[in-house]
């Protein structure tokens, strides 16, 4: 064991206990030693009922009564342990999941598109909380685990002096099993995550109450079933592999435990038989060699535990290692948006998806952005929302970089995404996320583009989705009305949608748009469309193609230009007409 890295994760392990766990380790900590020598004492008392039991009755009597007494207070100990180390885990989690919770909101946002990341987060999910109260509850057996082997190393030296020595000898192949074990499942672990997820997923698919119709009408229970048996199967010869090697190693290390328990037994036996020693001597070998053998399995089964956690905990200190959005923490006066010379391209592709951007949107105009799939519309988007930073080029709001400022921009901001979220709770809380005011909401939802909203069976209080009884599933259409509900409601500088209206039918489209002045009153607006009759309604429309900003103008000055963007539009003029 490591101790310079054990050191390390117990001041990870300080920073999560608040004092009243740290009264509570201390009282866990002196009843576990207590314990620890009340068992072992328990061995060298139940040899001198034997011994004395031939000899004087009230001897007997009192080392029975002791031997009572002793049972009785490891009892009670180990029911405050556990009441203690209920309350201490509760705590831990509670705290830890503030700290992750805490640290999540902060990570720079590029960082939430690599996989790594959450196979770390999910090794943290399943670890980290019953990881860090293990690593302390280790930490404590393994000190007084070091007490009982004192205790019975004394008993067996008061017998034979070298029967000690046989047994930590024959016990040291087993503590380096048991490491290596420790970190061959901690391996395991981290490449079987992508293998779980997927097959977490395809299990769960099947019970999907929004694809299920879709699985039904296609019949493809029997593919998906099969393809879940197949991920399994990997996971279990994995898993059946490393049980199997690691089960032959135990048996060696078993061989050689139990060859040492018959040969001290056996010079034990001679020396009562032969050299006139007492019949207790025989029991508290036997019982001592028992009980320290168990001891010893469980020092270093303890000492493989926090080897394990250690390797968790370091998983905790690269997750905070994460780096953070930069926040100056001062009032954005200009939200003049620039983009300067900007390109960007992913980190494992070598091609720019956006090159040479440059633009300048002053506050109050709105601007639409259009093309074709792939163009490079929503890449640009994610670069404004500080999802991506720029490969080269710079994006300033007024004369700050965006990348120093991203959570004060986000106060100034309002999207709508193109993958909104559909949050399992009321219509009310929905739209208010985060919202104090109620009667903002109620005014929002007084337009008539949001009227479903008083059709559903408890109108605004209408519980959606599928995670309680009486959940309410709206349609496409519904859930992105309220994504822009939710958008509206907050009442920013700036407001950001990205194809706001995809999911919605004609009429509805139509209603939106012709409250889009109104809506954007004041306001920057920059909006992500197909629809070229919607972009009309905007200050200036620049035409995306291949990355690059082709045309730029107003939907008059690009159709006297008669270039992409006319064609474009002549192509859906022509599909309406027809």
């Amino acid at each position: 064991m490591n101790i310079s890295k054990y050191l390390n994760n117990m001041k990870i392990i300080r920073g999560v206990i608040d004092n009243i766990c740290k009264r509570c380790l201390i009282i866990n900590v002196i009843i576990s030693f207590m314990g620890a020598a009340f068992v072992s004492y328990k061995t060298w008392v139940l040899k001198e009922v034997i011994d004395e039991v031939s000899i004087s009755i009230n001897k007997t009597v009192i080392y029975i009564c002791v031997y009572f007494a002793l049972n009785i207070c490891i009892d009670i100990f180990e029911g405050v342990e556990g009441y203690i180390q209920t309350k201490v885990s509760y705590r831990i989690n509670e705290e830890l999941n503030v700290k992750i919770n805490s640290k999540i909101s902060k990570i720079r946002l590029n960082i939430f598109d690599d996989e790594r990341f959450y196979d770390l987060l999910e090794r943290l999910n399943d670890n980290i909380g019953v990881g860090a109260l293990e690593f302390i509850k280790s930490s404590i057996s393994i000190s007084s685990g070091l007490i009982s082997i004192t205790i019975y190393v004394v008993i067996l030296y008061s017998v034979q002096w070298y029967f000690p020595f046989v047994f930590i000898l024959a016990s040291i192949p087993y503590y380096f099993v048991a490491l290596k074990e420790s970190k061959e499942l901690y391996s395991q672990e981290k490449e079987l995550n992508k293998l779980g997820r997927l097959l977490s997923y395809t299990e769960n698919i099947i019970f999907d109450r929004n694809v299920i119709k879709e699985i039904h009408i296609f019949q493809l229970y029997e593919f998906i079933v099969k393809k879940a048996n197949l991920l399994r199967d990997k996971i279990v010869k994995k898993k059946v592999r490393l049980l199997y090697k690691q089960g032959k190693r135990k048996l060696g290390i078993n061989v050689l435990k139990n060859l040492s328990l018959v040969g001290c037994l056996a010079i034990t036996y001679i020396n009562i038989k032969y050299n006139n020693g007492q019949i207790g001597d025989f029991m508290a070998i036997y019982l001592a060699i028992k009980n320290l053998l168990t001891e010893i399995v469980s020092f270093v089964s303890e000492i493989k535990t926090l080897n394990t956690y250690d390797l968790y905990l370091e998983d905790l200190n690269f997750f905070y290692s994460y780096p953070e959005e930069k926040c100056l923490s001062h009032k954005i006066e200009n939200k003049e948006i620039n983009f300067k010379n900007v390109y960007f391209k992913y980190d494992d592709t070598k091609d720019y998806v956006l090159e040479n951007i440059n633009i300048s949107i002053p506050f109050g105009k709105k601007i639409a952005l259009v093309g074709k799939n792939g163009s490079g519309k929503t890449t640009f988007i994610n670069l404004l929302l500080g999802i991506y930073d720029p490969s080269l080029g710079s994006i300033t709001i007024g004369n700050e970089n965006l990348i120093n400022i991203k959570e004060e921009f986000y106060e100034q901001i309002s999207v709508v995404l193109q993958n909104y979220n559909k949050y399992q709770t009321s219509v009310l809380e929905n739209i208010g996320l985060g919202v104090k005011k109620k009667c903002e909401i109620q005014n929002i939802v007084k337009n008539k583009i949001f009227n479903f909203i008083e059709k559903l069976p408890l109108g605004i209080n209408t519980k959606l989705g599928q995670l309680e009884k009486d959940g309410y599933e709206l349609s496409g259409g519904e859930w992105q009305r309220l994504a822009l509900a939710r958008a509206l409601v907050r009442n920013k500088s700036i407001l950001i949608m990205d194809e706001p209206t995809a999911s919605l039918d004609p009429v509805t489209e139509s209603e939106i748009y012709e409250q889009f002045e109104e809506f954007t009153k004041g306001k920057t607006a920059i909006l992500v469309t197909h629809r070229l009759s919607a972009a009309k309604l905007c200050d200036v429309i620049c035409y995306f193609e291949k990355g690059r900003i082709i045309e730029i103008g107003s939907h008059e000055e690009l159709c006297e230009k008669g270039g992409k963007y006319y064609n474009m539009y002549k192509k859906q003029e022509d599909l309406y007409k027809n």
